[in-house]
């Protein structure tokens, strides 16, 4: 889980902010001097309604946060839990890299984050999680050869030659039935 905000530097606000306001907001920012230090400030000024709120600040940062909650998840679906979990652990790996970039993740993270597009072991075959909260995919069924690489690598690393030849055969002919056949070989 992310947790990401801005931060404003120095900063000091006048007016009124009216922090549950659901209309349309009005903004502007703008640059001065600071009459007291000399310095470039921010003057960022926001319209609620008949409400203006003021922020002065000096600069600005983008503070971000990640967590693990990927070890406490809930699985409503019963049947091939360590699979389920397996697969929603994958798919907050896509999303970090999806939604927070490379720079956020080390390199087995977006490694693992490929095994979203390798149909045996994503959504397809074992949801860990209704359909509703689904994120779709284009086509869910069609794996990437990133993806089948990795599980190439996975299989060479545990010495599991069945699994492999069947993922080599996989790579070449990309079809439902042969992901099923390696679904259930996990």
């Amino acid at each position: 889980a992310v947790e990401s905000f801005i931060v404003f530097e120095n900063a000091r606000i006048t007016g009124e902010y009216i922090k549950d306001y659901q209309g349309e907001i009005n903004t502007s920012l703008t640059v001065q001097k600071n009459d007291s230090t000399g310095n470039d400030e921010y003057v960022l000024v926001v319209h609620q309604k008949d409400s203006v709120c003021t922020v002065f600040f000096e600069d600005v940062s983008f503070e971000v946060n990640l967590y693990n909650y990927g070890r406490t998840a809930h699985f409503w679906i019963e049947g091939y839990e360590y699979l389920r979990q397996l697969e929603y652990k994958i798919s907050i790996l896509r999303d970090k890299l999806d939604y927070l970039g490379e720079k956020y993740c080390n390199d087995l993270e977006k490694e693992l984050a490929n095994l979203t597009d390798f149909p045996p072991l994503n959504y397809c075959f074992y949801p860990s999680v209704p359909e509703k909260y689904l994120v779709p995919r284009d086509n869910p069924w069609e794996p990437t050869d990133k993806a089948i690489t990795v599980m190439l690598k996975v299989a060479r690393e545990q010495q599991d030659k069945m699994l492999y030849q069947v993922l080599v055969l996989y790579k070449q002919f990309k079809n439902r039935k042969l992901a099923k056949v390696i679904a259930t070989m996990l």
